[in-house]
């Protein structure tokens, strides 16, 4: 039996994009092992980290805690998790895995370094490039080493047209190809009733303490400064109208900053912090309006997640947002480090109380839908086995 081996430098990665990778390659008949750190386990809580633990003990998939660090690492660390991920391939011959497919920059760069030292195929998913035309120059320092590492990819997946493009044109020498993200259900999201979603939406308010007649947004994912929800609360002061409530989901290292400047905005009455949330999907129904302005993002998945539930959604003209919002019937694209932009933005939405044309636009979301994007990877899983 052929092994495969999954690569993150946090547990998160595993369970936001790769559960039904791992189940796909099961189903090829291979035998599966995860690599990542379970400890320092990302934007997610403990409970998730031991239900993933859990579950990829249940499959029988063999679990490898590495000691990946956060961001680019360290010399120090770096060295450390490569140690300890050669150990992964000391247990038997080479010949004996039929891939690696790695994610996350730092997961990316350590992991195909040692399958290469191995000769082991690579498979790289880019969740989007840090290095984009528009964006800052200083992420530029990033593409020689990217451009360095493909010479060891085998196949490189990018999951934005943007991505794609720069790939094909500067990276020569793995297959490169698209995906349209990571997979949503967006036929069941669009499936889903009015008398569904209307039930749900009142009582996810009750329990927050919202009223029918509150205008509610939302802005999801880990508090970090990639993320970028400060801006959010500084539209929210500029527009200064108590109708407005937004609901920040989510957990990360600025949480306290981000407290700090709720209260010296004066926002305490309008802004809840809700944590780390598993009914992600019922905060959708709760909310009117998703706010996703962060600086780099290889898709959003987020705010696609998000539309298809029901969101109108002012994005990052910037990222791989781009991709699904491609119309002002579903959101708009938008300079997010500009709070007057940002904020101009929500007051337009307000005023005009913009709901997303899903229907207009079904064929086109559904490119976006887990059945097609699993349908691409699982050839490009054959290729290996």
């Amino acid at each position: 039996m052929k092994k495969v081996l999954f690569i993150a430098a946090k547990a998160n990665m595993i369970q936001q994009f790769n559960i039904r990778n791992i189940l796909m390659t099961q189903s090829l008949g291979m035998e599966v092992h995860v690599a990542s750190d379970f400890i320092d386990y990302g934007s997610m809580d403990e409970d998730e980290t031991n239900k993933l633990l859990n579950w990829l003990d249940e499959i029988g998939a063999v679990i490898h805690q590495i000691p990946f660090e956060r961001g680019i690492g360290s010399i120090k660390g770096n060295r450390a998790s490569a140690k300890a991920l050669k150990q992964v391939f000391n247990d038997g011959p080479s010949s004996d895995w039929a891939f690696v497919h790695c994610h996350s920059p730092l997961g990316g760069i350590i992991g195909r370094y040692v399958a290469h030292k191995f000769k082991v195929p690579a498979l790289y998913t880019a969740h989007g490039f840090q290095f984009f035309s528009g964006g800052p120059k200083k992420n530029w320092v990033f593409y020689p080493v990217e451009k360095a590492f493909s010479y060891w990819t085998n196949e490189l997946i990018t999951i934005n047209h943007r991505d794609y493009r720069l790939a094909k044109k500067n990276f020569k020498k793995p297959t490169v190809d698209y995906i349209a993200g990571v997979g949503i259900d967006v036929a069941g999201a669009l499936a889903v009733s009015a008398v569904q979603k209307q039930a749900i939406r009142t009582e996810i308010r009750t329990e927050l303490g919202l009223s029918d007649s509150d205008y509610v947004l939302t802005t999801i994912g880990e508090l970090n400064d990639n993320k970028n929800q400060i801006v959010v609360l500084e539209a929210m002061a500029k527009l200064d109208n108590p109708q407005l409530q937004l609901l920040i989901a989510g957990v990360g290292p600025n949480l306290a900053m981000l407290e700090a400047k709720v209260a010296e905005l004066g926002l305490e009455s309008q802004v809840q912090f809700l944590g780390y949330r598993s009914d992600i999907t019922n905060i959708h129904y709760a909310a009117d309006l998703n706010v996703f302005p962060s600086l780099r993002e290889g898709l959003g998945l987020g705010g696609l997640e998000s539309l298809v539930d029901g969101n109108y959604v002012i994005g990052s003209q910037n990222t791989g947002m781009a991709d699904y919002l491609t119309s002002e019937d579903l959101g708009l694209l938008v300079d997010v480090t500009d709070v007057d932009a940002i904020a101009q933005s929500i007051e337009q939405v307000y005023r005009n109380q913009r709901k997303p044309d899903l229907e207009k636009h079904r064929a086109e979301l559904m490119q976006f839908d887990a059945s097609s994007v699993d349908a691409a990877m699982l050839e490009i899983y054959k290729k290996y086995v």
